[in-house]
C-alpha cells in the first residue's frame, strides 16, 4: 500500500507552531502533535521567524515612508495657510516643479472632502481678482508713463504704479480703507537734496529743491487716478479675504491631526 503524502506545511502552519513555542510548548510536542519530524518543525520555525522579521522590517519601512509623505503634504498644507492667510492672495502651487507635484498629491488627498470646494472657489475668485488686477495695473502705467514724460529723463525714478497697487492691496487685505492715496513727505539729505516718499520711495536717488516739484504733481495725479480705479478691486478683496479665512480654519484641522486624509499617486500604499 502506497504511503499516503503529508499536505504541504504553509505560512499559516509555521507561524502557528511558532505562536506555540513561544507560548512554551516545545518542540518535540508540536511534532508529535503534528505527525511531523522535528527537524522539519525546527526548519520551518526557522523559517517563521525569518518571515516575521522581514515582514516587521517591510512594516516599519512602509511607515517610514508613510510618515514622511504627510510630511511631505503637511509642508504643502502650511504653505498654502501661508499663501492664504497673510497678505494679498498669492499662487497656491509653488513654483518647484517638485513641490508642485507635491501640492498636486495634496489636492487628490482633498478631493473627496468638503474643503476641496473651498479651495475650488478660492481659485475661482482670485482668477477673477488677477483679471481685475492687471487691468488697473496695465492703465496706470499707461497714465505712469504719460506723467513721467513731463519730469526730467535725468531723473531715476520708482515704477510707481508696480508700488502703488501693491500698497492698496496691503491695506485692503489688513482690512483698511484707502482714503488718502496721496500724502508726500519730504526727507532732508543735505546740501540741497531731499528724498520724496508718497507710500513708498519715488525716486532712487535724492533730488534737489527744483525737481520736487514736477515729482510730486506727477505722482499725485497718478495716485488720483488709482483712486477712480480702485473699486473692482476693493469689491473683490472682502469676500476673498473671508474664503480665504475659511480654508485657513480647514486647514488646520490636518495640522493640529498631523496627518492628511485621502489617498494620491504618490501614496507608498
Amino acid at each position: 500500500m502506497p504511503r499516503r503524502r503529508r499536505p504541504a506545511i504553509t505560512t499559516e502552519d509555521r507561524a502557528r507552531w511558532l505562536g506555540d513555542l513561544e507560548r512554551g510548548r516545545g518542540v518535540t510536542a508540536i511534532a508529535r502533535a503534528e505527525g511531523r519530524d522535528i527537524r522539519v518543525v525546527k526548519r520551518h520555525i526557522e523559517l517563521a521567524l525569518q518571515e516575521r522579521e522581514v515582514g516587521l522590517a517591510r512594516r516599519d519601512f512602509i511607515r517610514g515612508r508613510l510618515e514622511q509623505h504627510q510630511e511631505d503634504l503637511l509642508s504643502q498644507v502650511g504653505r498654502l495657510k501661508e499663501a492664504l492667510g497673510h497678505g494679498p492672495p498669492q499662487p497656491l502651487a509653488p513654483g518647484d516643479d517638485l513641490k508642485r507635484k507635491i501640492h498636486e498629491g495634496l489636492k487628490e488627498h482633498l478631493q473627496r472632502i468638503p474643503v476641496a470646494r473651498l479651495v475650488s472657489a478660492v481659485q475661482t475668485q482670485m482668477a477673477g481678482y488677477w483679471e481685475v488686477r492687471t487691468e488697473m495695473l496695465n492703465e496706470l502705467r499707461q497714465q505712469e508713463q504719460q506723467l513721467k514724460s513731463t519730469v526730467l529723463e535725468t531723473l531715476s525714478l520708482h515704477p510707481w504704479s508696480d508700488n502703488l497697487v501693491r500698497a492698496i492691496e496691503s491695506w485692503a487685505w489688513s482690512g483698511s480703507s484707502w482714503e488718502r492715496p496721496y500724502e508726500a513727505r519730504m526727507q532732508d539729505e543735505g546740501q540741497g537734496y531731499h528724498q520724496l516718499w508718497g507710500e513708498f520711495s519715488l525716486t532712487h536717488q535724492p533730488v534737489s529743491q527744483l525737481d520736487l516739484g514736477p515729482i510730486e504733481q506727477a505722482h499725485r495725479a497718478l495716485c488720483l487716478r488709482a483712486t477712480s480705479l480702485v473699486a473692482p478691486l476693493l469689491e473683490r478683496v472682502g469676500p476673498l479675504r473671508e474664503l480665504a479665512a475659511r480654508v485657513v480654519d480647514e486647514l488646520d484641522v490636518f495640522v493640529l491631526r498631523r496627518v492628511v486624509p485621502g489617498r494620491c499617486r504618490y501614496c507608498p500604499v
